[in-house]
């Protein structure tokens, strides 16, 4: 296999970046199909073979769609956990009880959530879910607090981040 292979995954993130400074306007899946087929031609030309690169491809797409899946299913779960939340009244619970705390209630927020985004990012490997889920409680919770939202899911987005790199599960690592 050629050396220059390990430069092939970076194809996407260049075309994002390079037609962005261009002026030109390329989503991420246009991206990913146009590194496909730049690939499916490399490897057509390497091998002269159609059906094997055409084989090759399939095992690729089935791989791309069973973590598609798996993604999917987890966000999907993590808000039905948010909404079930806000169903029952465990919001108006929390924003009740906080509310009695004054100042020390943001801080509290802010430390809990973070905590418990990070935690269930550990656990699930995707940070994507987690503040999916907890994030949109507390874009509802930070008005009710007095603060702007961005002040309670800036803190939620970064513990994400954080326990996507601390996952033994995830993707990234």
């Amino acid at each position: 296999m050629p050396v220059f292979y390990i430069l092939l995954p970076w194809l996407p993130i260049v075309l994002l970046f390079g037609t962005y400074f261009v002026g030109i306007k390329l989503d991420v899946v246009s991206a990913n199909f146009i590194a496909i087929s730049f690939c499916f031609l490399i490897e057509f030309i390497r091998h002269r073979d159609g059906k094997r690169v055409s084989e090759d491809i399939v095992v690729v797409l089935k791989a791309m769609a069973e973590i598609f899946v798996s993604v999917v299913s987890i966000i999907i779960a993590a808000s039905v956990f948010a909404e079930g939340i806000k169903a029952l009244g465990g919001l108006e619970v929390i924003v009740g009880y906080l509310a009695s705390m004054g100042n020390v209630a943001v801080l509290l927020c802010i430390i809990v959530l973070s905590f418990l985004v990070f935690g269930i990012t550990i656990i699930m490997g995707s940070g994507i879910a987690a503040l999916s889920a907890i994030g949109n409680i507390a874009a509802n919770l930070a008005p009710k607090l007095g603060i702007k939202s961005i002040i309670l899911v800036l803190p939620l987005e970064i513990a994400s981040c954080l326990g996507r790199a601390a996952s033994p599960i995830a993707g990234s690592i």
